[in-house]
């Protein structure tokens, strides 16, 4: 035999003969060279033996599996990372609240302990964006 595999995704290997009828006697076998020696005494009746692998089906179905995978998560993962960074204009927006109670505290518009909770309040809304960048 010339070659001992022939397919290119579902695979038939051959695994040697199986002796039907007759007498024979294996002398030397090496299925990788695809190389048997037989003695045969009177007629015989050979039976060539063929196994299926699908391996390289196998490999190439994980393959692709793999890549779908791994692209669906990777858009996800943008997707959702996109979705959750604050926007400039909510930080200015705090931004600028935080100036106005500044402006109404010079004033006397509002009282020091409503200022001091909403100043903390904003700055860890604004620590909070800032970090998310």
């Amino acid at each position: 035999m010339e070659k001992t595999r022939y397919g290119l995704l579902i695979e038939d290997i051959f695994k040697g003969f199986e002796v039907l009828s007759g007498n024979t006697e294996i002398v030397d076998q090496d299925l990788a060279l695809g190389i048997v020696r037989i003695r045969v005494i009177g007629p015989v009746i050979l039976r060539a033996l063929w196994e299926k692998s699908y391996l390289k089906l196998w490999i190439l179905i994980g393959g692709i599996a793999f890549t779908v995978i791994s692209v669906l998560t990777f858009f996800i993962i943008k997707k959702r990372r996109i979705s959750t960074l604050p926007k400039p204009s909510d930080i200015d927006k705090i931004e600028k609240y935080m100036e106005k109670l500044e402006r109404l505290r010079e004033r006397g518009k509002i009282s020091e302990e409503a200022y001091s909770r909403l100043k903390a309040e904003y700055e860890e809304k604004l620590k909070k964006l800032k970090r998310g960048y």
